[in-house]
């Protein structure tokens, strides 16, 4: 029971390892791509968030109307 433990343990770390190994390869390889794919992820986070924020603002403005 103990050495299917830990069999199972050390095939979650393999298989974390090759992940992280694969992420830090693509970032490496394709540098700008992934950087301007992360500037326009928070680009659109942000124009989310402002979106969202003046929904809820127009949404308090109604329940304060009434």
């Amino acid at each position: 029971d103990e050495k299917n433990k830990v069999e199972a343990l050390s095939l979650y770390w393999m298989f974390l390892l090759i992940i992280w190994l694969v992420f830090f390869l693509v970032v490496y390889i394709f540098n700008d791509a992934v950087i301007a794919w992360c500037k326009e992820l928070i680009h659109k986070t942000e124009f989310r968030e402002i979106v969202l924020g003046l929904i809820l603002r127009e949404q308090l403005l109604l329940i304060k109307n009434k």
